[in-house]
């Protein structure tokens, strides 16, 4: 799945934001990130996984929202530059939140040229959360830090900035 995120209000310190989200194998996903914009050059750059944290939304995160057609719970994957990370899990719209186990990163690294930022990650599907063929409600999402503040990136957004709202995602087979 390709895909060329939209900020909620204008950014300029974001020209385009764009995802590439693979099922590499059935156990695999490749998640690739390229930013393009005056906020690239002063991203970190990585060659190796961070730490689970919370909180990454609070600055630049990028974030990937997996469901199921016809299930209110969905799982929430967070990846921070500087390859901090984070997996929750959710029961139904932002309640009962746990730390999940169904996302785990294996890998990540970044680069910078000019103006464009690439991350690339791969992540282990720890349970059988996403089969090949199997139709899901994905969300995939960002979150950027600039002297204006906060900017929120998504596929489609609604009224306001709601990286949960299950009526934003699309439906995909991976």
């Amino acid at each position: 799945m390709k895909a060329s995120l939209v900020p909620f209000q204008p950014c300029p310190g974001v020209e385009s934001l764009r995802f590439d989200l693979t099922l590499v194998s059935s156990g695999r996903l490749a998640f690739n990130v390229t930013l393009t914009g005056p906020t690239a050059p002063g991203l970190p750059l990585i060659q190796t996984p961070g730490q689970r944290r919370s909180g990454l939304w609070n600055d630049h995160c990028f974030e990937l929202f997996i469901g199921t057609p016809g299930s209110k719970a969905y799982w929430e994957w967070n990846l921070a530059p500087s390859g901090d990370w984070q997996c929750f899990q959710f029961d139904q719209y932002r309640a009962n939140r746990t730390l999940s186990e169904s996302l785990r990163l294996d890998n990540c690294s970044s680069s910078c040229f000019e103006n464009t930022y690439s991350l690339s990650a791969e992540i282990i599907l720890i349970s059988s959360l996403i089969r090949q063929r199997e139709l899901l409600k994905i969300g995939i999402c960002a979150v950027i830090r600039s002297q204006e503040g906060l900017s929120y990136f998504a596929l489609r957004h609604g009224h306001q900035p709601d990286f949960h709202d299950q009526r934003q995602y699309v439906e995909i087979t991976l």
